[in-house]
């Protein structure tokens, strides 16, 4: 799909885009599914914003680009902590009695198990269902420390 995706575009705005790229892959925001998306957001600013218009210069070209490529990552933080998600998004089933904070308390639940381990969210689960930290440090043959150490990894999380 990328082989001619740069054909007619200047070499320093594919060199931009491509390093921008490779930047936002490395954040955990970004997998590697979402790469050809961000290259064509990049690639369609540039378009809409400077193709075959006269450039003031290459560096506002390229900070230009090093710019979208910031917005990009707080949209899609945003997007990640639900700020942008309608409850279609959410694979959660309400019915029409349930009440806002209800839902709210799901979703946010919903988030943290996504962001859990495989190994975490039994744990939390568990502690969700009313088992004390001891039963479940009993069960799971797991430390308390550990649990609390989860139970900063999930405040850590809620404060993004």
């Amino acid at each position: 799909m990328l082989t001619n995706i740069f054909a007619g575009i200047p070499d320093y705005v594919r060199i931009t885009i491509l390093a921008q790229v490779k930047l936002l892959m490395k954040t955990n925001l970004f997998s590697e599914n979402d790469k050809e998306d961000v290259i064509q957001d990049l690639l369609l600013f540039y378009i809409k914003q400077f193709y075959k218009k006269t450039v003031p210069d290459e560096a506002y070209v390229v900070t230009s680009i090093q710019n979208q490529a910031k917005i990009l990552i707080r949209t899609k933080v945003r997007r990640h902590f639900g700020l942008f998600l309608s409850l279609d998004d959410l694979d959660i089933q309400l019915s029409a009695k349930d009440e806002f904070k209800s839902r709210e308390v799901q979703i946010m639940f919903k988030q943290i198990l996504d962001m859990l381990s495989e190994k975490e969210k039994p744990i939390i689960l568990q502690l969700a269902s009313g088992k004390s930290i001891e039963e479940v440090s009993r069960e799971r043959h797991v430390a308390k420390i550990t649990i609390y150490k989860l139970f900063e990894k999930i405040r850590n999380f809620s404060k993004k």
